[in-house]
């Protein structure tokens, strides 16, 4: 389910939150595929944790706050973001991300109520 299901509840929640900013829904469902499809194709050249790119592989937290900021108004994609870009926290620290950067964001990604 998490490898079969899931990406395609992601593609919805990514693809309402588009039409919610204005984006035709052809044009934000089109987006989303586009980008899955290069997440997809990566892992087809590498494993995974090597796939993995975004601001949480860069250590930029400003960035990240950017994103959280924009999902307040959306609890539950803020949630799965949250989530999941600990997740990748978790991915960038095998990867040899800068610690200090990745202690900076693991802390804005605590749950609400830890923070």
């Amino acid at each position: 389910v998490i490898a079969s299901n899931f990406p395609v509840v992601l593609a919805s929640v990514a693809g309402h939150l588009l039409k919610g900013i204005g984006v035709t829904e052809a044009s934000a469902f089109h987006a989303v595929e586009s980008l899955i499809g290069g997440a997809v194709a990566n892992m087809r050249e590498t494993l995974p944790d090597d796939a993995l790119t975004g601001p949480v592989m860069r250590g930029d937290a400003e960035t990240v706050g950017k994103h959280m900021r924009a999902l307040r108004p959306h609890p539950d994609a803020a949630e799965v973001y949250r989530v999941l870009s600990a997740a990748a926290v978790e991915i960038a620290q095998r990867r040899g991300v800068d610690p200090k950067k990745l202690a900076a964001l693991a802390g804005m990604l605590r749950p609400v109520e830890d923070n």
